[in-house]
């Protein structure tokens, strides 16, 4: 036992090279195996292993969660317009003179290997995805600042930025007075007009959907997908060797971030850097050879720092980022979207204006053209106010002519009309003038059921003529208002079919309901003496317009 360690050692020594250090890294990583419970050795991970483990640690981190590090900030670039090209080149004087004794030639064979060269690269940025997304890019012509002059009494000074702007000095021509009049601390908005607005380049869409959705503000916390991103507080910043900018950080409780331009303005230094969390990334957009217009979004958490301009200027436009309601916010304040503007306003009103159009009052229905996920209480916390197109425009007018106007889920007609005459057949099929009057009488009862709220999928029973015996027997019409609570409608007019352009109902399931016929000839298994048929109802969103007596509309002529 003691005298094996020593040889092995011995030999070690002995050994040189390559072999010598693989055996003596087998032997370190025996000597730190372990053990499990089951008194097997478990192998030592190798570097490879733990770094790899590591490595996607890390990025499990960054993905995981609501608040990951993934989503704190995003950016992207528009393509500047480039520099001046022509199709052919001009001619000098000489050429043009031996042109008119005799035409200059080009070799065949130097002419056709230019042509192969031209067409291969046509084909290949054809082929090239990242080619093709240059070619569709939006593009920048030119952004056009116009601001007032401190220095100079009711003068206004205009800089036009763009790649083909001539420098001076590592400076566009004309940022001298742009400069002096932003300072330290930047041009407010009331002092600077630009014509350039991310809404119109896609940039605020690509931030609703990445920064957006890990915003944890309590506004819209219940319907987040009815909140949108607008942008406020426009300021004008120009840093350079010799002026720093300091941008300030706002305040709101709707403030998602804050969104940085960089104009193609050529420049070095400058460099931004955002962390958060422990994680920094840093936007370079010093390269005075790219003429593209570059953009940043952060959150609101996030701590920004800019590194000293060192040459030319670097000119920011910055914003802040702010939470809006997309979906129902003009119809909630009524002071975006005025429904007397609308098309439909004027027939509405004339129409409850003529004496005969319901004397005695009545009651009109709508069905709701576009689909709705309303099947859910949470639904009927944002209609009206999520209804779209012509849902939205009829509702609005018929509120602002002061009519009462509710939305609601509505039993599809279609389904209770099976049903019952499923009843029907089942109850008066041996009476065929009894069963005749029963579907008679159902067809000329107009009547609509109405749900009081929006609910969620409800499963209920009925039972049958055939359970009679049971003291606790539930007919159809006693038990579907109790899963299913509702009100009954009668003499509706409606203004339309619940059918939409393509044929179809945007309808859901609202209700199934079980009935058990104890008939002995359709059980559903030995065990059971019951038979199970399911009975499926769905509902749509529609509208129910309470039209008041003649002589107590209250109208604005």
């Amino acid at each position: 036992m003691s005298s094996i360690p020593h040889e092995k050692a011995h030999e070690d020594r002995e050994k040189s090279g390559p072999e010598a250090e693989e055996e003596s890294g087998s032997d370190d990583d025996s000597k730190h195996d372990s053990k499990n419970e089951g008194g097997n050795i478990t192998p030592m991970k190798s570097l490879v292993k733990l770094a790899e483990e590591a490595v996607i640690k890390s990025l499990s981190k960054a993905v995981d969660g609501e608040q990951v590090t993934a989503r704190y900030c995003c950016g992207g670039s528009i393509p500047g317009i480039g520099p001046r090209s022509t199709t052919s080149e001009s001619k000098t004087g000489e050429d043009t003179k031996v042109g008119k004794g005799k035409k200059k030639e080009k070799d065949g064979r130097d002419q056709k290997v230019e042509e192969q060269s031209k067409n291969e690269k046509v084909s290949k940025d054809r082929k090239d995805p990242a080619s093709e997304a240059r070619r569709n890019a939006p593009v920048v012509p030119a952004v056009t600042i116009r601001w007032d002059d401190p220095t100079g009494h009711c003068m206004t000074r205009r800089l036009k930025i763009a790649s083909e702007t001539p420098l001076r000095g590592n400076k566009l021509s004309g940022t001298y007075h742009l400069i002096d009049a932003c300072g330290r601390e930047g041009l407010d908005q009331s002092k600077f007009t630009v014509d350039f607005h991310p809404q119109e380049h896609g940039i605020l869409d690509g931030i609703t959907q990445i920064l957006l959705p890990g915003w944890k503000g309590r506004f819209l916390r219940e319907f987040p997908e009815h909140r949108g991103v607008k942008v406020e507080r426009c300021r004008l910043h120009v840093s350079t060797a010799s002026t720093a900018s300091k941008i300030d950080v706002g305040s709101s409780p709707e403030l998602l971030g804050r969104l940085i331009i960089c104009l193609p303005c050529p420049h070095k230094g400058g460099q931004l850097t955002l962390s958060d969390d422990g994680h920094s990334s840093v936007f370079d957009w010093s390269s005075s050879e790219n003429p593209s217009l570059h953009w940043v979004a952060f959150t609101n958490r996030c701590k920004h720092e800019f590194s000293p301009v060192t040459k030319g200027a670097q000119i920011l436009l910055v914003y802040d980022l702010i939470v809006t309601e997309r979906v129902g916010g003009s119809l909630v304040s009524g002071h975006v979207t005025d429904p007397t503007l609308s098309p439909l306003y004027r027939g509405v009103r004339d129409m409850l204006l003529e004496p005969g159009f319901m004397t005695d009052g009545g009651t009109l229905g709508y069905y709701c053209q576009y689909p709705y996920s309303h099947n859910s209480p949470r639904m009927g916390k944002r209609l009206p106010h999520a209804l779209q197109g012509v849902d939205m425009v009829l509702y609005s007018v018929f509120k602002s002519l002061g009519l009462e106007v509710q939305v609601r889920p509505i039993l599809d007609r279609e389904d209770l009309d099976v049903i019952d005459e499923k009843r029907t057949y089942r109850e008066w099929a041996g009476d065929s003038e009894e069963y005749e009057k029963r579907v008679k009488e159902r067809w000329d009862l107009d009547c609509c059921k109405v749900g009081d709220a929006f609910h969620v999928l409800d499963i209920g029973e009925y039972d049958t003529e055939y359970n009679d015996k049971y003291l606790e027997s539930v007919s159809f019409d006693e038990n579907l208002p109790i899963i299913w609570p509702m009100k009954e409608h009668f003499g509706v007019t409606w203004l339309n079919t619940p059918y939409i352009g393509d044929g179809k109902k945007p309808r859901e399931l609202a209700v199934i309901m079980e009935y058990l016929p104890y008939d002995g000839q359709y059980n559903c298994c030995d065990e059971c003496e019951y038979a199970h048929h399911f009975e499926r109802i769905h509902s749509l969103v529609g509208m129910m317009v309470f039209v008041p007596k003649l002589a107590d509309r209250n109208l604005d002529v």
